[in-house]
C-alpha cells in the first residue's frame, strides 16, 4: 500500500495504491500466481482503475544443456472514469541452451489485448547470442 502527492505549479495530484500478489510453486516446475492492484488518483481521467491477473508458469530442463520457460497470463484492468476496461491475454515461450561458454536463447511473446471498440495483436521474437569475455 503506498500514498504519494504530486505537486507542479497548481497543480496537485493524490495516489493511493493497494496490491497484493500470491504465488504458488508445486516443486515441479510450476507455479501458479494470482494478483489484485487498486489504484485511486485525483487529476487523472479516470477516478480509479482496478487490476486482476492470474499467471501459470512452467520450467523444465531439457536435453542436457537446456531449459524451457512457458507461461501464460490473463489480465483484467476495470475503470471507474471515462476510459475502456481492458482484457489482455499473455503468453510466452523461452528456450535457452548453454554450449560451453556460449548462451544461445530463442523467445517468443504474443499479447492480445481487447477494449471496448478495439483489438490488438502482438507478437515478438528474440533470438540472442551471448558469451562472456
Amino acid at each position: 500500500t503506498s500514498y504519494s502527492i504530486s505537486e507542479y505549479g497548481d497543480f496537485t495530484n493524490h495516489v493511493f495504491l493497494f496490491s497484493t500478489t500470491e504465488t504458488y510453486e508445486t516443486g515441479r516446475g510450476v507455479a501458479a500466481t494470482v494478483g489484485y492492484a487498486y489504484e485511486q488518483q485525483s487529476q487523472l481521467t479516470y477516478d480509479s482503475k482496478s487490476s486482476t491477473f492470474v499467471q501459470v508458469r512452467w520450467v523444465r530442463q531439457v536435453l542436457r544443456s537446456g531449459t524451457l520457460d512457458l507461461n501464460v497470463k490473463q489480465s483484467w484492468e476495470s475503470y471507474s472514469g471515462y476510459q475502456a476496461d481492458v482484457e489482455r491475454s499473455e503468453a510466452g515461450a523461452l528456450f535457452a541452451y548453454q554450449i560451453g561458454r556460449i548462451s544461445l536463447s530463442a523467445d517468443y511473446r504474443l499479447t492480445y489485448e481487447t477494449r471496448e471498440l478495439s483489438r490488438f495483436l502482438s507478437q515478438a521474437a528474440f533470438f540472442r547470442v551471448a558469451r562472456p569475455f
